[in-house]
């Protein structure tokens, strides 16, 4: 019999991980979990949302900063807002940004999705599969929640 996988590939190179498989992908490859997103954003307080995210634009993803911004479902006063205002979500989805705009080929999230809203989750996932379709993206999700680790989307 074969032996069944744990972590579910949600196609286009997103991947949901548990903390052992997570374990064994890293002694595989240079995986930091302290470059992954994380369910706070550290962010340069001094300066706005804008300035923070923009502040390492090389944009790895051939899309414009717009299509970015949509994708990620920016709302057009996210940017101008306070940093304490943001929701998790936001704040999740800013670190994002600042991901692709510094030409990361791979993203880790940390269990920084365990804490979101169920309809956040799948809000979060969907805007992972169409970045890595379209940025020839790898995602990995590190999570300790069992309904994500068994989910297969079909896209």
């Amino acid at each position: 019999m074969e032996k069944q996988k744990s972590s579910q590939t949600l196609e286009s190179g997103v991947f949901i991980l548990n903390k052992n498989e997570f374990l064994q992908l890293q002694q595989k490859q240079e995986l930091d979990l302290n470059q992954a997103i994380q369910p706070k954003w550290r962010y340069l307080p001094f300066l706005t949302i804008q300035e923070n995210l923009f502040i390492q634009n090389k944009n790895k993803c051939d899309l414009p900063i717009d299509d970015l911004l949509r994708l990620l479902e920016f709302t057009p006063t996210l940017l101008a807002q306070k940093k304490d205002t943001l929701t998790p979500l936001e704040e999740i989805k800013c670190q994002l940004l600042q991901k692709l705009l510094s030409k990361k080929n791979v993203i880790l999230f940390s269990d920084s999705i365990d804490s979101l809203a169920i309809f956040e989750k799948q809000q979060l996932l969907t805007i992972c599969v169409k970045l890595a379709q379209k940025c020839q993206l790898t995602i990995y999700i590190l999570s300790e929640d069992i309904h994500l680790l068994q989910l297969k989307l079909h896209y």
